[in-house]
Order: structure tokens, then sequence, then C-alpha cells
């Protein structure tokens, strides 16, 4: 499955049926998109503890950060969606 990245500013949000926002519930209640739909990947306290180790390593904090979505299929962290496992 191909996802494009596309800049807001680049296509009208009408456009879009859904919009999936994926990132932690506070920075979601920070700022997004309206009417988007947030399913984030991690959750507050995992996104602050791999900020903080990002400071220390970037490498490493990113590859843990990866560690800890691995292992959950897309149909858990995305329930009302139909995408199929890729990996």
């Amino acid at each position: 499955m191909r996802i494009n990245k596309v800049s807001y500013r680049d296509q009208l949000i009408q456009d879009y049926s859904v919009i999936i926002d994926v990132r932690t519930p506070s920075e979601f209640i920070e700022d997004h998109i309206p009417n988007s739909i947030n399913y984030p990947v991690l959750s507050n306290k995992q996104r602050h503890e791999i900020g903080i180790s990002y400071k220390e390593n970037s490498f490493l904090a990113k590859k843990n950060g990866a560690e800890l979505i691995r292992h959950i299929p897309s149909s858990t962290r995305y329930p009302h969606c139909c995408f199929t496992d890729l990996w």
C-alpha cells in the first residue's frame, strides 16, 4: 500500500473522506486539522520517553520507537480502518 504525503496547502482537505492523525493524544489536542481522527501510534508517556532518549542518541531513540509499534498489527492501531497488514 502506498501512502502519499500531501501538504495541507497542496490539496483541499475536502478532497479526503478521512484524515487520520497518528500523533499522541496531547499533540492532537494541542493542534490538528479540523475533523481529523486521532489514532495515536505512541502514548503520551511513550513519546516523552523516546523524546528524552532522542536527546542522548537519536539513532537509538528512533530504533526504540519503531520497536514499540512494530508488533502492533494495523488492525489494532486503526480499528475503524480497512488496512491490510503488510508486515
